[in-house]
Parts: structure tokens; sequence; C-alpha cells
């Protein structure tokens, strides 16, 4: 998952590629930089449905959590209305000096004055900020996606109606944010990598059973041969008795999950510029009062 490339050379695809002032040509300069080597902006397949959500919504205050080098922020800008204000939030000072570089050559003076970049961590900044936001953006650290949006709707950061998309729900997963706004999965690995991610429920079915129940034989005739696996099969047993019971209780595809607060539906896309990673991101809107 370590990206190979860094901010340096994100500008330089930028600088090199790029027309000053044509939001399009940045982005598809900062996609031939991540589809060179792997880097992790959002990429188009995530970017576009974000924006065509966003134009749908029409918010006047949307909040960005997780700028890196400012991808989703010029795609964010571009597609909120011309009256609205963007807040993007970045922890990391390379990253955040880049993206204000990055960013002044993809918009127009005047939508950069509408776009206020703070720097800092996301548990710290929150409490400073004012009125509630209409449309919310996460993609930073996924164990803190949880807590960071129970802080949002804790701190009234949300509007009622407020959409709330989050990135990378299932590779590498989001357990957490899932568990919280009620959206069902299993703990799986990704066929390609064999990294560690989550299977949402709606895909365990028959064949996916079958599929894992082949993982625990093999790793239990391992077992027997002496290899030490022990801590392996007692992981795929949890996974098949999961699976089991997900299987079990399949809910649709396109379904649509009841948390206290948030009605979510989980929208599969591919991991960013790896087409083969099976990804998902949760659509989430805000119900106040529940």
């Amino acid at each position: 998952m370590w990206q190979l490339w860094t901010s340096d050379d994100m500008e330089f695809f930028v600088d090199k590629y790029a027309t000053p002032g044509d939001a399009a040509s940045v982005l598809g300069a900062m996609d031939r930089c991540a589809e060179t080597s792997w880097m992790m902006n959002m990429g188009p397949a995530k970017g576009d449905l974000i924006e065509a959500a966003v134009r749908r919504k029409r918010p006047r205050r949307v909040l960005e959590i997780g700028t890196f080098l400012g991808y989703m922020s010029i795609r964010l800008a571009r597609s909120m209305p011309r009256d609205a204000t963007l807040t993007t939030i970045e922890v990391d000072r390379t990253t955040y000096d880049a993206s204000l570089r990055i960013r002044a050559k993809a918009l127009d003076a005047a939508t950069l004055r509408r776009v206020d970049a703070v720097f800092g961590n996301a548990s710290d900044v929150l409490p400073r900020l004012g009125a509630p936001f209409d449309a919310v953006l996460m993609d930073h650290w996924k164990p803190d996606y949880a807590r960071d949006l129970e802080a949002l709707r804790a701190r009234g950061l949300l509007a009622d109606g407020a959409l709330v998309v989050a990135d990378n729900v299932l590779f590498p997963g989001a357990p957490e944010l899932l568990d919280y706004l009620a959206v069902p999965y299993v703990r799986g690995s990704d066929d390609v990598s064999g990294q560690a991610c989550l299977v949402a429920a709606s895909e365990v079915d028959a064949a996916y059973v079958k599929k894992v129940r082949g993982q625990l034989r093999a790793s239990r005739a391992r077992l027997k041969r002496g290899d030490d696996v022990a801590d392996d099969v007692a992981d795929l047993e949890a996974k098949v008795d999961a699976a089991a019971r997900a299987a079990g209780a399949r809910p649709a595809r396109d379904a649509s999950f009841r948390s206290p607060s948030f009605d979510t539906t989980l929208v599969r896309s591919p991991f960013e510029y790896r087409p083969d990673t099976p990804d998902g991101m949760t659509f989430s809107t805000f119900v106040r009062g529940r």
C-alpha cells in the first residue's frame, strides 16, 4: 500500500503536463502520475461519482477531511455551487504545502478564495469549525472515520440531510465506520494482493462461503504437516462462521442501511488506480433528531 513516489513527483507531472488554470488538465496530470507509480489520489472513477453527488446536492458548505495533494479538493471546488465554500483539512505539512501549489494551478482566483485550507489533525480542527456542513468527504486515517463523524454529529456540524461520503471502506477497510453506520460486512483478503480487507455482506454468497472453506481446509492440512499456522486456522474458522451467517441474511446489493443518525448506501468502485481490487464508498444522509 505504500506509495512509491512523493509530492515532488506529483508536482513535476503537474508542471510538465498540465495547463495552468485548467482544472481538468491538472487532474489529468495527477492521474497520469498516479497511474505511472501508484499514489493515493481517489482517481477518476470515484471522483466522478462524488462530483455527480455534489452537483445533485448543491451544498453551501463542504468539508473535506484528508486533502493529501488536493485532487479531490479541486473536484469538489469545481462541482459545488459558485456561492459555496470548501474547508479542507490536512495533517501532513509536506502534502499540505504541495496541495496549495497544485490547487492554485487548477482553479481560478475567485474559486480559490472559496477554499479554506486548514493544516492540522481533524480531531483538533473540528472543534474550531463554525456553521453546519451540507456535505462532507472523509478520506483520511480509516480508524478515525467513526470517531470524527460522531464528533461532527455531536457538535452540530452536520446540517439536516447532510451528505457524508467515506472512501476506502472495504479496501483497506473501515470496520469501525461500517459498524457505526450499521452496514454489514465480513473480514476477508484481496484476491490480487492478499492484503486484509472487508467484503460487503451483499457479496457473500454460497460461492464465497465455499472459497473460504477451501482456504480453511488448506490451512488445516498445513497444520497437520507441522506448519506454524494455528493462528491462520483460527482466523479462517471465524471467517467461515461469519461468512455463513452473512450468506444466510444477505442484503440486496443496493440496500439502504439505517443507523440512529444516518441512512447509508454502499457504492462499489475499484480501488484507486487498481482496477482489479474491489473497494467501496459509503454515501450517508444525516437525519437530525431521529
